[in-house]
């Protein structure tokens, strides 16, 4: 098995320590929840406490301060665990279909740990796409390099995505079919990316760009609370760094508003999508952003109950997606409104024959567009089953 820790070869870079901790929420010695304006930090190592009591006693333990130490601190210990078990089961999950392929980057069946080729996204068939996880991670730090304007390593950029989204794509996104990577590869690819660039500073847009990449394939893994740190932290980073910024602080909000309403926070999370929305549609109409904004908020109405307000937003945006059916956002606008009709328990024999109809033909565009077996096909597959149940037992009532 490849080492997450050296997927980019003994020449790669090195990461320094992180800026700032984001994962360590919890005191090391009594696993209290931190706040992190009374949260103190050992100084050598990085671990983090509730108080003074705890701070003295990991004192006391001088051998294990230092070897946390010398292993980088306690933040990047944890990110270098997350990554390998994160890095390990990507290639675990892709071993059936991918053994004895080869990589389309180096042309080797295995990479130089050992490793086979995964594949993540929505090409087809024997050949196309089969990568190996190393090679992806040295593509996609090349592309970065190749595309952003200036020497990395002596600039800081704004967060911008015009400026940063293009250099960072080959992090997230499949270089032969242009389809963002799957949950498993995604994350793997999510935690590599944000190790090698977390010892730049906050205010650095590589640094949030890749600090936004990992939130967002921690969120697809369906690890909120994880991603909760991560994206409060840019998001304060955003407001203070780049005020003006609106476009980043509205995408960064969104994302955590969907961070919330994924941790029981679906009343905070409402609040912030309708905010979002109506500022969407003000600065650029009803267009993909603004449609993608109220999907979420619609499915946020939905988790609350208020069933009638998520019908209304719906119906807003599906108009979109009915004008772009073959874009993978239309598939989640229509999403939106099927389950904002048949999840109402209170649904008419109407309301549920509706939610049929408008969601009937997404599967099978969804496996024309991203394949029979994308997880996303899967699931409206899965989805469409329930409203077609629904309506068939309301029928026979």
């Amino acid at each position: 098995m490849a080492e997450f820790t050296t997927a980019f070869g003994q020449d790669g870079p090195e990461p320094t320590r992180p800026s700032s901790a984001m994962f360590l929420t919890a005191c090391a010695v009594c696993a209290k929840a931190l706040n992190n304006d009374e949260a103190r930090e050992c100084e050598k190592c990085g671990t983090r406490f509730c108080g003074e009591t705890c701070e003295n006693d990991h004192r006391a333990q001088a051998k294990i301060c230092d070897d946390t130490a010398e292993d980088g601190g306690a933040e990047l210990i944890h990110i270098n665990q997350k990554g390998r078990k994160a890095w390990e089961h990507a290639v675990a999950s892709c071993t059936e279909e991918a053994v004895g392929k080869t990589c389309y980057i180096c042309m080797e069946i295995v990479d130089d740990g050992g490793d086979n080729c995964v594949r993540g996204c929505a090409c087809r068939g024997d050949s196309a796409g089969f990568a190996h996880l190393s090679c992806l991670a040295q593509q996609a730090h090349g592309i970065l390099h190749a595309r952003i304007p200036g020497d990395p390593g002596e600039n800081l950029y704004e967060f911008a995505y015009p400026l940063i989204g293009p250099a960072i794509d080959g992090w997230h996104m499949c270089q032969i079919c242009k389809s963002p990577h799957t949950k498993d590869i995604a994350t793997a690819l999510g935690w590599a990316c944000f190790r090698l660039y977390m010892g730049r500073p906050e205010e650095d847009g590589i640094r949030c760009m890749a600090q936004t990449l990992l939130s967002n394939s921690l969120q697809k893994e369906d690890t909120y609370q994880e991603a909760l740190p991560m994206i409060e932290a840019l998001l304060a980073t955003v407001r203070r760094a780049w005020p003006d910024n609106t476009d980043e602080i509205i995408q960064t909000s969104a994302n955590l508003a969907n961070v919330y309403k994924n941790c029981d926070k679906e009343e905070e999370a409402a609040t912030i999508y309708k905010d979002l929305y109506e500022q969407m549609l003000t600065l650029h109409g009803p267009d993909v952003q603004a449609a993608a904004v109220g999907s979420n908020y619609a499915q946020t109405l939905i988790q609350a109950e208020r069933f009638a307000d998520a019908r209304a937003v719906g119906r807003e945006i599906v108009q979109w997606a009915h004008r772009n059916p073959d874009s993978p956002h239309s598939f989640h606008i229509v999403k939106a409104l099927m389950d904002s009709l048949y999840k109402d328990p209170n649904a008419s024999v109407d309301d549920l024959r509706e939610a049929v109809e408008v969601f009937e033909n997404i599967p099978a565009t969804s496996s024309r567009v991203l394949g029979s077996a994308h997880p996303d096909t899967k699931n409206y597959e899965k989805a469409l089953a329930k409203a077609k149940k629904a309506l068939a037992e309301k029928n026979s009532a």
